[in-house]
């Protein structure tokens, strides 16, 4: 009897063994865990401050230099983080008590590293466990990758709000009173479709209202809406002698067209995050009274982002459920 219990002990033993060695060690705080690989065991160190785990390499560390390869931090308030280079959400935990909180990926700006081949061999894969590193909420809290990021899950709302107005064919006052673009009136409204796009690169889309199909102008949208704070917010209206475009992948291109077509404009903007404010990234401007260029410099000039304009496949409304 003896014998079958040492032989049982050992079975579970080994049992454990093996399921640590397949889930490696659990990192965790308060509120969410995560798993370091077994084959990162001993060459990184933990840190935990407030709502943040950090994960250094460990003989840098030691050495008091930045060995800082990757954190998870939660945030209540997304404005506390989106200032912060490296700082990237990637989810969102809800605690037990429904509070609802940015999960963020935090990478190094600067890295200074111990000397040696095998501390650069440490660094970089524990920099890859970041890449794809598995959370899970603890204490009653739940974490969902990428939610609150897709725009299929944040604008239902606003794109419902559209339908209405077309289908009720609404005058450009009623779009105007919206807080809408009031340009849709003097459009063929069944042309008009949605796309989703992340424009100012922090990982999560915009909503952008263009028209299908539109020759020459695809690519242009009249609306743009981006979320602030986890609310949908409009940055830009459509207008009648404004053409909106996303140039070099991740700049706002304004294009307008003045005094009879004498005058034109285009300018760049950048979309700051968690927030409808754009900053200028250049402008160029070509007035045919003044004649103080050319219109063969201002096409040239002017193509380092209107030769770059995204091109987007609209959906149409008319499949909006």
């Amino acid at each position: 009897m003896l014998k079958k219990l040492i032989l049982i002990g050992v079975l579970i033993c080994c049992f454990c063994l093996k399921a640590s060695a397949d889930n490696g060690i659990v990192i965790s705080n308060n509120y969410f865990s995560f798993i370091m690989p077994n084959d990162t065991k001993g060459i990184y160190t933990v840190e935990k401050i407030g709502n943040g785990i950090y994960i250094n390499e460990k003989v840098s560390k030691k050495a008091g230099l930045i060995g800082f390869a990757f954190g998870l931090k939660i945030y209540q308030n997304p404005g506390d983080y989106v200032g912060f280079d490296g700082y990237k959400k990637i989810g969102e935990l809800t605690d037990k008590k429904g509070v609802i909180y940015d999960m963020v990926l935090v990478r190094p700006t600067d890295v200074v590293l111990s000397e040696g081949e095998a501390v650069q061999k440490n660094f970089d894969k524990l920099y890859a466990v970041g890449d794809n590193v598995e959370i899970k909420g603890i204490n009653g809290s739940k974490y969902v990758k990428d939610k609150g990021m897709k725009g299929e899950d944040l604008y239902g709302e606003v794109l419902k709000k559209y339908k209405k107005a077309f289908t009720e064919k609404w005058t450009a006052k009623q779009y105007k009173d919206a807080g809408m673009g009031d340009v849709f009136p003097a459009l063929n409204q069944s042309k008009i479709g949605y796309a989703y796009y992340d424009v100012n690169s922090d990982g999560i889309d915009e909503l952008i209202i263009g028209e299908i199909n539109n020759g020459k102008k695809k690519g242009s949208f009249y609306d743009i809406y981006t979320m602030v704070n986890r609310n949908p917010k409009i940055v830009l209206k459509g207008s009648d002698v404004k053409q909106y475009f996303v140039c070099n992948d991740n700049f706002l291109c304004v294009d307008e067209t003045l005094k009879g077509k004498k005058q034109n404009n285009l300018s760049v903007y950048g979309l700051n995050k968690n927030s409808t404010k754009t900053y200028q990234q250049a402008i160029f401007n070509y007035d045919l009274d003044k004649r103080d260029m050319s219109k063969k410099e201002f096409n040239e000039r002017k193509s380092v982002y209107s030769s770059n304009y995204k091109k987007f496949s609209f959906i149409p409304f008319s499949e909006l459920k």
